[in-house]
């Protein structure tokens, strides 16, 4: 079973946010699912087609509540980058709490993330000057080795899982922790494959498509053919994961 757990927030930050959520689709599902408590206190479901179309819906919806969501802090004057983070929040609860635990480290710390729009390549952080990159204009599905072509299955996701990944970097930056290899990158990929699941239960062919990390070297092979082979695999033995032979 899947950590995806409702950690790293305090009661009083979840006595609203934890009543929205993407749910999962099974694997007939062909539209995202987004479900809420009215302001009767009822479950409310809607489908959307994509997330730009419930991105639409939730500007409107939550437009007197944007100080309070997770991601506020961190994205700044940076609308289109808030909005990427409210998807991964709404989509992981454990995503949603890295995002969180940012915007405190920056509240508490005095310090800043500068966000930098980089409309070319993908999604990184640099360590040493607490900077964000991320690209606006590819958010859709990419290949993390671009220029090689996708040789494994896991090499092709959307990126959001990749900014999933470079978030955990920058928690860990504002945190004072030092960048080591070995524990700087399990928890990235560990934070990056929290994202890789939300989107294999709950995104429209996520089943079929979206795979675990199963580790930080391009060649790792896929842990199965099959995503959801590869995902009970890779719940059984999480301390297998991630693999660091290259």
């Amino acid at each position: 079973m899947s950590p995806d757990l409702i950690s790293g927030l305090s009661v009083e930050d979840w006595t609203w946010y934890g009543q929205f959520q993407f749910l999962d689709i099974g694997k007939k599902g062909n539209e995202f699912i987004f479900q809420y408590l009215d302001a009767n206190g009822n479950k409310v479901t809607q489908s959307f087609a994509d997330l730009d179309i419930w991105e639409g819906w939730a500007r409107d919806y939550f437009s007197g509540r944007l100080d309070e969501m997770a991601g506020s802090t961190l994205a700044g004057e940076d609308v289109e980058l808030f909005w990427e983070l409210q998807k991964m929040a709404f989509l992981s609860r454990s995503v949603c709490t890295v995002i969180a635990a940012i915007d405190k480290a920056i509240e508490t710390s005095g310090q800043t993330v500068t966000i930098v729009s980089a409309p070319e390549g993908l999604d990184s952080y640099d360590w040493g000057t607490n900077t964000l990159f991320w690209n606006p204009d590819m958010r859709g599905s990419v290949d993390y080795f671009p220029g090689r072509g996708a040789e494994r299955a896991w090499h092709t996701a959307p990126a959001m899982v990749g900014l999933a990944h470079e978030l955990e970097h920058c928690l860990d930056d504002l945190n004072g922790l030092p960048y080591i290899e070995v524990p700087s990158e399990t928890a990235a990929m560990s934070n990056e494959n929290q994202m890789r699941y939300a989107l294999f239960k709950k995104m429209p062919g996520g089943r079929q498509n979206i795979f675990p990390r199963p580790g930080l070297a391009r060649n790792t092979e896929d842990i199965a053919s099959e995503a959801d082979k590869a995902w009970r695999i890779y719940w059984r033995n999480r301390s297998a994961y991630p693999k660091w032979k290259k």
